[in-house]
């Protein structure tokens, strides 16, 4: 028997069945979040080195290459520094941070300039085919090959969100 409880209490039950739920609901909503970030770190750390050495070597992604673009240096036109590089990148993640806010930019300035492009001190320009590197085709293949994993193991990551979303609606809480 609780201290202070009246066994007659149905409602002080209700009350702390209810309170008792609201807390493992939280304790699975930070797990939850907690899972969510580590999705995000393990996406960033995955990304950051593959699109700073495209954006190194040769200033394009294979999805630049295919549409004859390259990202340069703003002033002279030149291949990025490794410093640009990486702070093209990181500065990809603030332009869209706020509903691609950063990306919208490029409508309003006569270079179609990101906002990415003026903090990395970059630019897009057109250029002819180049010749890829070793390092760019082994990448290429390597997110082809992770992008087909991630197809065929989608409609069982949908399957098991559904399946958790119909059980969150089964929860008396879910009517409050």
């Amino acid at each position: 028997n609780r201290v202070g409880h009246d066994p007659g209490c149905i409602a002080h039950d209700a009350t702390f069945a209810s309170a008792t739920s609201v807390s493992e609901d939280l304790g699975t909503e930070v797990v939850d979040l907690g899972i969510a970030l580590a999705q995000s770190l393990v996406g960033f750390l995955i990304q950051f080195p593959i699109y700073s050495y495209f954006y190194y070597v040769s200033g394009q992604t294979p999805g630049k290459r295919i549409f004859r673009i390259r990202i340069v240096d703003s002033m002279t036109l030149e291949p990025l520094s490794a410093p640009q590089a990486v702070g093209r990148y990181l500065g990809s993640i603030f332009s869209s941070c706020c509903c691609y806010f950063g990306y919208m930019l490029a409508a309003f300035n006569r270079e179609r300039r990101a906002l990415h492009d003026f903090i990395a001190g970059t630019r897009v320009a057109y250029t002819e085919p180049m010749p890829w590197t070793t390092g760019e085709v082994v990448l290429t293949i390597a997110l082809c090959l992770m992008a087909g994993v991630g197809l065929l193991l989608f409609p069982f990551i949908l399957l098991s969100y559904m399946q958790e979303a119909m059980e969150a609606m089964e929860n008396p809480l879910w009517n409050l």
